[in-house]
């Protein structure tokens, strides 16, 4: 049934987010804990008294009909949202972000997530965060056929949270590392769908060794998770360590991945360093001592406690 929806406007944003640990393994029904960063996108919609779908954005701009939606290979995501809504009128959505598009920090999520609170909240003047997931998870598997939802749930709970498939679960994880965090781009990315698709094509010609991969990837990472609850750091520290092992036994740390981490562990500040993301190029993630500053060339990540909120009128302009 189509939405009848009041023809105002409404701004929502949704932050970024780091794989904190459990890249990989996640897809395959293990624990991964996974972080909110305090880089968002914000969608502001309006209602309009037309067929109109009408995109701006420093991707794309984009107009066609409610009735007859034409793709665009950067918005798959806000357009399966619009889709998905069935709504009645057309709507303008303004899009904007602060998130570094080079650093992979869950761009797609974040702006998956804050389309649907948009529309939800237009209609509803409320938003549940677990239809939305749910919502946005059914979209992302719609568009790039895989992916475990752990960044949405980031986006759209907020903090850092440990996430688990099948069934979902979600449970924030309220500790602060006494550290910095950092990520270094590596000049190149892989999309995540495509690292996805190698692994589990390499999977069918000989699945044991990662399927025993797998196992210790999730061993890590509850390891982690419960080191977190007990406030044990240094265990964090080194299982973050012993995890990037695993990921370069998997095949997705490259020789330039493999650099980067090891001029990180060169500075004495270093506590861990790991890929952070599905590999094969995009960031490693860095944590070091408070003392000092992050090693050269990585950027500062803030952690976001907050995740999917209503903006203030002000900034939906």
């Amino acid at each position: 049934m189509r939405q009848t929806i009041n023809h105002h406007s409404v701004s929502v944003s949704a932050p970024g987010s780091i794989m904190f640990c459990g890249e990989h393994a996640v897809v395959y029904g293990y624990p991964a804990i996974v972080c909110a960063i305090e880089q968002r996108i914000t969608v502001s919609l309006t209602f309009r008294d037309d067929q109109q779908i009408v995109i701006n954005s420093h991707l794309a701009n984009y107009q066609s009909t409610l009735t007859r939606l034409t793709s665009h290979p950067k918005l798959r995501f806000v357009l399966a949202a619009i889709a998905q809504a069935d709504l009645s009128d057309g709507v303008e959505i303004n899009i904007t972000s602060n998130i570094n598009p080079n650093l992979g920090l869950g761009s797609s999520a974040a702006v998956t997530a804050a389309t649907l609170g948009a529309l939800s909240y237009a209609n509803r003047h409320s938003f549940s965060h677990k239809i939305i997931h749910q919502q946005a998870l059914k979209i992302i598997h719609q568009v790039q056929q895989h992916g475990s939802g752990a960044d949405l749930a980031a986006s759209i709970y907020g903090g850092t949270i440990a996430y688990q498939l099948n069934p979902i679960t979600i449970e924030p994880l309220n500790t602060t590392l006494p550290c910095h965090i950092g990520l270094q781009y590596c000049g190149y990315k892989t999309p995540t769908a495509e690292v996805l698709a190698i692994i589990a094509d390499k999977m069918t010609q000989d699945p044991e060794p990662y399927h025993q991969l797998y196992q210790q990837m999730g061993k890590l990472s509850r390891q982690i998770i419960t080191a977190f609850k007990h406030h044990d750091f240094a265990s964090i520290y080194t299982a973050l360590n012993q995890y990037q092992t695993l990921m370069a036994a998997l095949g997705v740390s490259d020789n330039t991945l493999n650099e980067l981490i090891s001029q990180a562990h060169r500075q004495p500040q270093t506590l861990a360093s790991k890929i952070s993301g599905s590999g094969l190029g995009d960031c490693i993630m860095t944590l070091s001592a408070l003392a000092q500053p992050l090693p050269e060339d990585h950027h500062p990540v803030q952690l976001a406690s907050q995740g999917l909120r209503l903006e203030p009128p002000s900034l939906s302009a």
